[in-house]
């Protein structure tokens, strides 16, 4: 397909057939949120539409945006200079958002969080969890040191003091669901924030966590977005963002 054929709005059509728009949690806010049916001219993939994407991206050419994190999320009362919103606005780049669905979909965040943590066998064992196998058993300190090479983050560790083979996994905010992963016999569960106390309640039921960040266990989702619309639009210039960042300093 040439670049002068691919719109928004065709854009949106090979997301929502892969990461069905309506299988979005009801609170959830995804889809076309900014731009028309005008040509792109490339497309920026990444977590966050922050101002320093937008900017890349019109740096970069590229005049739609796709991101796994809304970039509207709560109504908005005003377009404010400076922000992501605004800037989109004022420099006429799309924004395509794909949230929950792509959490939930096969091959989504999830499925791509358990295979850059170098799980076998990777298969739903919940609402947002996947479950796989590590190619031999670790210990709970020798499994946090493998998720936190793979992630490339310093990680957290709730030791449950059993070897870990199988393990669970929820991309981003995923602590409360600790408890699908228990319910599927996983030694382990890793994702990007968990509580105090369901940090706890985890441990008491014999489940060993390691937390990365949100940042880290999601932004594995795009190169997988990347291909795939690279898959389907092989004239279309697809890129990666180099500015979308962890926002937390490790000290």
């Amino acid at each position: 397909m040439s670049v002068e054929m691919v719109t928004v709005q065709q854009l949106a059509d090979v997301l929502g057939r892969w990461a069905p728009w309506y299988d979005a949690e009801q609170w959830d806010n995804v889809g076309v949120l900014a731009g028309a049916a005008a040509p792109v001219s490339g497309v920026l993939c990444t977590l966050d539409i922050t101002p320093a994407v937008v900017h890349e991206a019109v740096r970069r050419g590229c005049s739609a945006v796709v991101s796994h994190h809304p970039v509207i999320f709560s109504p908005l009362k005003a377009l404010v200079p400076g922000t992501a919103p605004y800037l989109l606005a004022r420099h006429g780049i799309a924004a395509v958002c794909a949230h929950t669905n792509l959490d939930k979909a096969p091959g989504g965040v999830g499925d791509a969080l358990a295979t850059a943590l170098g799980l076998s066998g990777i298969e739903p064992c919940g609402s947002y969890c996947r479950r796989g196998t590590l190619p031999h058993e670790m210990t709970p300190r020798g499994f946090a040191a493998h998720v936190q090479a793979a992630l490339g983050v310093p990680v957290r560790l709730v030791d449950a003091g059993a070897p870990v083979r199988t393990v669970g996994v929820v991309s981003g905010a995923g602590d409360e669901l600790w408890a699908e992963a228990k319910a599927a016999a996983c030694d382990a569960f890793v994702t990007g924030e968990m509580g105090h106390h369901h940090a706890l309640d985890a441990r008491e039921a014999g489940l060993t966590c390691v937390v990365g960040t949100h940042h880290a266990t999601e932004r594995v989702i795009v190169p997988v977005l990347a291909g795939r619309l690279r898959a389907v639009f092989p004239g279309l210039a697809v890129l990666e963002s180099e500015t979308d960042t962890e926002p937390f300093c490790m000290l």
